[in-house]
């Protein structure tokens, strides 16, 4: 079902029209005969976030996978392994309670995958084997086993360095919950675990291998609120009642859980490891040092580790797996038709955006002014890459490509600067079209509103003037009319709500952009 419903989905994620282009450049840089003089492959043996784009230029590309197949199967391939693995998961943790294998199927569609996080995902997949392994090698160590859990680590590594604050926990929990002192292969499994959270955090932190933005950590309420808008998909109303009763479920698992504990019994202590990853999610940042959304993904380990906390239960719970499951299911049939019905909106934005975005020339200077990113999105921003529909037979240059630091697959030889690849903040623009600039309501302030969206206005010119070319969505009249007033700027598409403008006067990068050169 989930491989059917994948094939005939519009697959239109915030994220997934940047991964495919870095995936397609990538291919690109490792079969040049020459090096490119802007990009360079970071692929490694212990890279992360390499399994999207790596796979594609490895394989995939290889033998002539076009790349929307290609991702296709990819996302599909993972959320069966995302429900395959999850029956195995409980099987070893929780003996007796496989038949809640179905509370999975909600988070197939959970709102960081429908973003397009494909690495993550895929690193999530794989975290459910890694767990199983896990188990196995507390009960009954082996060198095989050992070496088929970090053969899998390794393979998640190369994915997505996230699931390395989980599985050291799920190491510790295990441990504590036995009388025996855990023997070598259970240490060096831990270490294994350690040693890539090392790897994927710690070292890069010390390498001021990323950008030093500034932790940014959310409000109490707004993380309470996020338990719904981090966790699902809403793209309308309908989408918001479908999720309601499968969220009124797991608050009462999480009753049933909190009343069933008993920290001294082993077979009673799973609690620990949904709070724990709850806790989490309320302490960590949001987002910093080169890193978004940090602290939500915890929540599909919340989901995850949820049925945990019910083993131990008497035969009294059938009646309660029973409602679980019914709900499960229901809740996943209702969001899956809320979903399939908010992509095909997306869809058609989509679609005017390749139309115009088709008219760029090879080694473009694209600057998107993207007005509109949520579309008809409640609180995701499906549109955001929306410029990255371009085809992909070209080169673009765009300084909002997954592309930007060293932690990426592919990167620039060259740091981003006021003069090379400038860009205002991605939301500029939609803050300029929601008037956030203003603050009307400030008794304190006394600034005019006008001449705070003019200094707004001046900052996004100040960068757009070093690109010849830049893609237009969701313009309001106002700002539509400021874009087509500015001196030397054409219009050359419009399809929607979307264009694509030539700008004459554009100033050449500092240092100089160079052109790819042919192999001999």
């Amino acid at each position: 079902m989930v491989a059917v419903y994948m094939a005939l989905v519009p697959l239109h994620t915030q994220d997934g029209a940047n991964h495919r282009q870095v995936a397609v450049l990538l291919e690109r840089l490792i079969s040049a005969d020459v090096q490119d003089p802007v990009y360079q492959s970071n692929l490694g043996l212990l890279r992360t976030n390499v399994l999207f784009s790596g796979g594609y230029a490895l394989a995939a590309a290889k033998i002539g996978i076009p790349i929307h197949l290609y991702e296709r199967l990819f996302v599909s391939g993972f959320l069966i392994l995302l429900l395959v693995g999850y029956r195995r998961f409980l099987a070893e943790w929780t003996p007796g309670r496989t038949d809640l294998w179905v509370w999975i199927l909600p988070i197939t569609m959970h709102a960081l995958f429908v973003t397009g996080m494909y690495n993550f995902l895929a690193a999530t997949a794989l975290t459910l084997p890694l767990l199983t392994y896990l188990k196995r090698l507390a009960e009954h160590p082996s060198a095989k086993t050992l070496a088929a859990m970090s053969a899998l680590a390794w393979l998640a590594f190369l994915a997505h360095p996230f699931p390395f604050f989980v599985l050291p926990a799920a190491w510790l929990w295990l441990v504590t919950g036995r009388t025996e002192r855990p023997g070598a292969f259970m240490w060096s499994g831990g270490g294994v675990l350690v040693g890539l959270l090392f790897l994927g955090f710690a070292l890069p932190m010390v390498a001021s291998a990323v950008p030093q933005n500034p932790y940014v950590f959310k409000p109490p309420l707004e993380l309470l609120a996020g338990l719904v808008y981090y966790n699902f998909p809403l793209f309308s109303s309908w989408a918001v009642v479908a999720a309601v009763p499968v969220l009124v479920c797991a608050i009462a698992m999480a009753w049933m859980s909190l009343q069933n504990a008993d920290l001294r019994n082993p077979y009673r202590r799973g609690m620990l490891l949904w709070l724990g990853m709850l806790l989490a999610y309320f302490l960590f940042p949001s987002e910093g040092h080169g890193g978004a959304h940090l602290n939500e993904r915890f929540l599909p380990f919340v989901w995850i580790f949820l049925p945990l906390g019910l083993a131990g239960v008497g035969e009294g719970s059938v009646s309660s797996r029973r409602w679980i499951r019914g709900t499960a299911v229901a809740s996943t049939i209702l969001m899956a038709a809320a979903l399939w019905a908010g992509l095909g909106r997306v869809d058609r934005e989509v679609r005017d955006a390749a139309a115009v975005l088709a008219e760029l020339p090879d080694e473009a200077r694209l600057y998107p002014l993207e007005f509109d990113p949520g579309g008809n999105s409640l609180a995701q921003g499906p549109l955001l890459h929306l410029w990255a529909n371009h085809a992909t037979d070209r080169t673009v240059h765009s300084p909002f490509s997954f592309t930007f630091m060293d932690l990426m697959s592919v990167s620039r030889r060259l740091p981003s600067s006021d003069t090379y690849f400038p860009a205002a903040p991605e939301n500029h623009a939609q803050v300029l079209a929601e008037g956030r600039f203003c603050r009307p309501r400030d008794p304190v302030s006394t600034s005019s509103c006008s001449l705070q969206e003019q200094d707004a206005w001046d900052e996004l010119l100040s960068a757009a003037h070093y690109y010849d070319h830049w893609f237009v969505h969701g313009a309001p009249q106002r700002w539509r009319q400021a874009i087509s007033e500015v001196l030397g700027l054409t219009l050359v598409a419009e399809v929607g709500r979307a264009s694509v403008w030539r700008y004459d006067r554009s100033r050449e990068f500092s240092p100089k952009l160079l052109r790819r050169r042919s192999a001999r």
